[in-house]
């Protein structure tokens, strides 16, 4: 299956890569389109069973969760609009010299773990900590999803913040939003980097990364200058990760109330959704 599956997932990139290079229309929609295709299969055929009259308690479990799930989408696209609509998103153009694939022999979930917590940083990613100011690193929770705000050290690249923004009067060098389950947004002043999370099998996750940008003159710099980089060592840790959860002497520890807030949001979704 896992072979199948990556088969799958591969030969679509490789025909729409194929169909839209080139083009002006920005694939990555067409990506997204593809990969909620299934959901809208499953919906018209939880209609179809309702219509005959089939309304288990199953049945109306699965229904109320994907509304609360499209409800929550429309909270995702709020949420963002608040915090980061003053960015001309639509200015920005798909580069396709930044798109990125990796397998890592890991579990998604702790892929997604080590992106929601920000204690590593200083141990992990030497170069990017001389960007951010780590006691100042700031996470935020949304129904469905995480908002972790890098704030810059001093002299470092930076958003130029309208008035109107809440984050008016910070430094910030880089939004990072996650999404539930495995899609990640992140905004820095040179533009828009994507990463989706695709599981594989238990102990393997694929990584596609996309970039969108906006302006030229900030590639290089801040806390987005060298993704590939800070994603090497993301590898490396949440591998050693994978090895430690995967021993027989591992057990679990207690979150930490400051760094951890993210992954214990996560986890709870977790529980809600795969219960």
């Amino acid at each position: 299956m896992k072979q199948f599956n990556t088969w799958v997932l591969n030969t679509t990139i490789y025909i729409i890569d194929f169909l839209y290079r080139g083009r002006d229309f920005q694939r990555f929609w067409v990506l997204e389109v593809i990969a909620r295709a299934p959901y809208f299969a499953f919906i018209s055929v939880l209609h179809f069973r309702e219509s005959l009259g089939l309304r288990g308690e199953d049945h109306v479990y699965l229904m109320k969760e994907h509304f609360y799930q499209a409800l929550n989408e429309t909270e995702h696209l709020e949420e963002m609009e608040r915090r980061v609509g003053w960015i001309p998103v639509e200015e920005f153009e798909y580069d396709e010299t930044r798109d990125r694939s990796y397998d890592i022999k890991a579990n998604w979930a702790l892929y997604v773990d080590n992106y929601l917590e920000g204690f590593h940083i200083p141990f992990v990613h030497k170069d990017l900590n001389r960007e951010l100011d780590y006691d100042n690193y700031q996470t935020e929770l949304f129904d469905g999803g995480v908002l972790q705000i890098g704030i810059a050290n001093e002299g470092e690249t930076t958003f130029d913040i309208p008035e109107e923004s809440p984050d008016y009067g910070l430094d910030v060098a880089a939004y990072y939003y996650w999404i539930f389950p495995g899609l990640m947004l992140n905004f820095y002043p040179w533009g828009l980097s994507v990463n989706l999370v695709v599981p594989l099998s238990v102990g393997s996750t694929r990584i596609i990364y996309r970039g969108f940008v906006w302006d030229k003159r900030m590639l290089g710099k801040g806390a987005g200058g060298d993704l590939d980089k800070v994603e090497s060592e993301d590898q490396d840790i949440v591998e050693a990760t994978q090895r430690g959860v995967s021993s027989q002497t591992y057990d679990r520890g207690r979150y930490s109330p400051k760094r951890e807030i993210g992954v214990h949001h996560f986890h709870l979704l977790l529980h809600k959704y795969y219960r």
